[in-house]
Parts: structure tokens; sequence; C-alpha cells
């Protein structure tokens, strides 16, 4: 692994970083893409601003940045007893450079502190080097939910980590 994990920035979304989260999402996520269209667009800049008031947010999105670039996002929920990664990605050409260990840092703390012990998520079964990278985090596989995705029919690794 290379080191530039020093440099990686892991900070809210801003309008702005759209285009590039949306870039680094469609390629792990083609054909599950999040809209980003006018409405997704409003609802994002409404949530931005509430959140400039500090109001807290239930869905929220961070961006990892190195060197002015977007070079991974996360998209989380804070929910009743845990905090659910709903979407988690890097830019391909920036693999196992420590930036997706940076971001899952970032959001173990960010559970933390908002006092919720645990951090969920859902991978793909096929999503081996994912699945691999979770498991060095410390996520175990609670269950596998089988046809979860809807555009393939594919399972899931259901991953819970207690902190």
């Amino acid at each position: 692994m290379n080191e530039p994990t020093q440099n990686v920035k892991v900070r809210p979304l801003q309008i702005e970083d759209l285009k590039e989260a949306r870039r680094i999402n469609d390629f792990w996520f083609k054909g599950t893409t999040v809209r980003f269209g006018f409405c997704g667009r409003l609802r994002f800049f409404c949530q931005y601003v509430l959140a400039s008031l500090g109001l807290r947010l239930d869905f929220l999105w961070v961006v990892a940045e190195l060197e002015n670039q977007i070079v991974g996002f996360a998209v989380y929920e804070v929910c009743r007893k845990e905090i659910h990664i709903a979407r988690f990605g890097v830019d391909p050409e920036k693999l196992r450079m420590g930036i997706g260990t940076k971001m899952m840092q970032w959001l173990i703390k960010e559970s933390a502190s908002r006092n919720k012990r645990i951090v969920v998520l859902e991978a793909r079964e096929t999503a081996f080097p994912a699945l691999c990278f979770y498991k060095s985090m410390g996520f175990k596989t609670a269950k596998i939910i089988h046809r979860f995705y809807s555009d393939t029919n594919e399972g899931a690794h259901f991953m819970k980590l207690t902190l």
C-alpha cells in the first residue's frame, strides 16, 4: 500500500463535489446508481444548508479529498442503534493507497461520536476485494441475504462491526 493517507481529508460532501462523487459511484455501482438530477441536487442543497446551521441529519455524505481531488465517497445513515453505510467507494485509480481505510476510520469515529456502538453495511457476495477490506477493518458477516440486489438477484453479506 502506498502512503498518502496523511494528506487525505475526509469531509462532508459539498455541492461542487457531486460530479466526481457520481463518477466514482457509477464505476462501482453501475445499474444501482444514486440519482443526481435536479431533485437530488435540490435535496442535497437543503441538507447542506441545514447542516451548515448545525442541525443533525440522518442521511449524510462524506468525501475523501487528496490534493484537491475527490478520491472517495461514502453515504451513511444514522439509525436508532447504529450507523448504516449505504455506499462506499474509492476512485478505481487510487486503490490500495489507504484512502478507504482513512474513510472507514472516519466513519467509525463518527459512529462513536454519535454514541452508536454498531456500524453495518451490505456487500455483494462476489465483491471479494470489498469483503476482504471490510473484514480487515473488523467487520464480520452477520448473515447472508439472498437475492438482495435487484439488478442481478445476487445475495449480500450483511456485515457488522461492534465498537
